[in-house]
């Protein structure tokens, strides 16, 4: 008997090894499909609780793939207030392009040229605030834009650099729900980590298409045992001394992600049933 068990214990743990965390769900922000309501749809069309704008502030809601993941809305800031402190965070406008979401803030105007259309730290730094409508693991993050092709755009005038890729993601782990006029707007990127943020980390040189891994994150599929879980994510150009060289311009394109708390790693599956089974043998050498 024990033969027996023995053997399905190693069966077991073997095929829990093999297994495959839960697949990653995706937010495709290049992707109109995905929108309930892109910037080009008609204004009577709602998002995010409020009807579709071409303002500072607006906001856009997109489904999620599959379509069992929760939506997500997103709204765009920079740091261009001078009250309550001079770089204090403020509304921006959140624009969709075939490569990705871009930011424009209120001192370059809604309908900046490129590159500063895009989320950059070129004077002011931009991000986009991403409200899921469940608690998420954040695993990836995918740029499209600048390519390849296009590092003579990323040109800024009156300076010598091209465009870099460096991005900072904070994640609010505060309890409740998130005030954005008391734990974000008016407050300093440097201030974040004392409004209920948590600084999830910074990361070079996104490649166009090729998925950064984020967020203490193996795979996108694996969460991994650091990593963060939070209902509001904060991406944004890179936020600190130079982690590469030069200003920092992106579209996103994409991020992953998964719900409804963290996915154990396949060695701790393995782990637990062994600790299961195990247990049932004892218990039956004991009574025999």
């Amino acid at each position: 008997m024990f033969a027996r068990l023995g053997s399905f214990i190693a069966f077991a743990v073997l095929g829990t090894v093999m297994l495959p965390a839960s697949a990653a769900i995706q937010w495709k922000f290049a992707d109109s499909s995905g929108a309930i309501a892109p910037v080009s749809s008609p204004a009577s069309v709602a998002n995010c609780g409020l009807a579709n704008s071409t303002t500072f502030g607006n906001c856009e809601t997109w489904h999620a793939t599959p379509s069992t993941g929760p939506d997500v809305d997103v709204r765009a800031y920079s740091n261009t207030a001078t009250s309550p402190t001079a770089n204090s965070i403020d509304t921006a406008y959140l624009g969709m392009y075939s490569g990705g979401l871009r930011v424009s803030n209120k001192l370059e105007g809604i309908n900046v040229s490129s590159p500063n259309h895009a989320m950059d730290n070129y004077q002011q730094t931009d991000s986009v605030l991403l409200s899921f409508k469940s608690t998420i693991n954040l695993t990836g993050v995918v740029i499209g834009w600048p390519t390849s092709s296009s590092p003579s755009v990323c040109s800024v005038p009156n300076t010598s650099t091209a465009c870099d890729t460096d991005i900072t993601i904070w994640a609010y782990t505060a309890a409740g729900a998130l005030n954005t006029a008391t734990n974000l707007a008016t407050k300093t990127y440097a201030g974040l980590t004392s409004a209920g943020w948590t600084l999830v980390g910074s990361y070079a040189n996104l490649v166009n298409g090729t998925t950064k891994l984020v967020n203490g994150a193996t795979t996108v599929d694996n969460y991994g045992a650091s990593s963060v879980e939070s209902q509001y994510w904060l991406i944004s150009a890179y936020v600190g001394s130079a982690l590469t060289t030069g200003d920092d311009f992106i579209k996103l394109q994409s991020v992953y992600g998964g719900s409804n708390g963290k996915v154990p790693e396949p060695g701790s599956l393995a782990l637990l049933l062994l600790a299961m089974v195990g247990g049932v043998w004892i218990r039956r050498a004991k009574s025999s």
